[in-house]
């Protein structure tokens, strides 16, 4: 993408997972308490999954909107990252 390792993209991008696992985690509880462990780590599976293939995507080439992409892919993936698989009931 063009970027180098002292880029503060870099930093941007790193940390931009984080804050999916934050939102992923407060949205996913209620649903892992409704729907079950099963159901909970399928669903976190299927989106982290998808978060990774919108990164591998974007780093493929050096489009214009390879940033833009990397950046949503990072966040999808951290939403299926901290996704709590476990029902406290």
């Amino acid at each position: 993408m063009g970027l180098g390792g002292d880029d503060p993209m870099v930093g941007v991008i790193v940390s931009v997972s984080y804050l999916g696992c934050a939102v992923g985690s407060v949205i996913a509880s209620a649903y892992a308490d409704r729907s079950g462990r099963k159901r909970s780590i399928f669903l976190c599976l299927a989106t982290a999954s998808l978060g990774n293939l919108l990164m591998f995507i974007a780093g493929l080439g050096g489009s214009r909107g390879a940033e833009t992409v990397m950046l949503l892919g990072r966040i999808i993936m951290g939403l299926g990252v901290g996704k709590a698989p476990i029902s406290f009931s």
